[in-house]
């Protein structure tokens, strides 16, 4: 116990013959810690209205999914995937394209760019 309290004592003393240190390791901490709060009030954004998106029927959005616009195209080409497309087909309507037997990306780019091209003129 006694050790504790000398080295406390010289902890004292220490801070009596550096007082400006003294004075700056109790302040700056709350200083900044101001800082931050004032700087963190004064760039807040200001709550705003988030989006709001139209409630739908489940039919209405099914009939938004039946245009002739959307493309679906997936990879790779296998039983599983080709089933659930099959499902979309019937259930959507919409266009799919397979990548399943395709080799490269060159081809696939321009099989996509082929089509979009031909969807473009059909809908203009």
């Amino acid at each position: 116990m006694d050790n504790v309290r000398l080295i406390l004592w010289k902890n004292v003393r220490l801070r009596f013959y550096h007082p400006f240190l003294t004075f700056f390791e109790i302040f700056f901490p709350m200083i900044v810690f101001y800082q931050g709060i004032v700087f963190y009030h004064t760039f807040q954004v200001p709550p705003t209205n988030g989006t709001l998106y139209p409630i739908y029927a489940e039919q209405q959005l099914y009939s938004m999914f039946k245009s002739p616009r959307i493309i679906i195209a997936y990879t790779p080409k296998t039983a599983f995937t080709d089933g659930i497309m099959k499902k979309t087909v019937q259930l959507f309507g919409t266009h799919i394209l397979d990548y399943g037997y395709l080799k490269s990306r060159i081809e696939r780019f321009r099989l996509i760019y082929r089509y979009l091209l031909l969807l473009c003129s059909s809908i203009s």
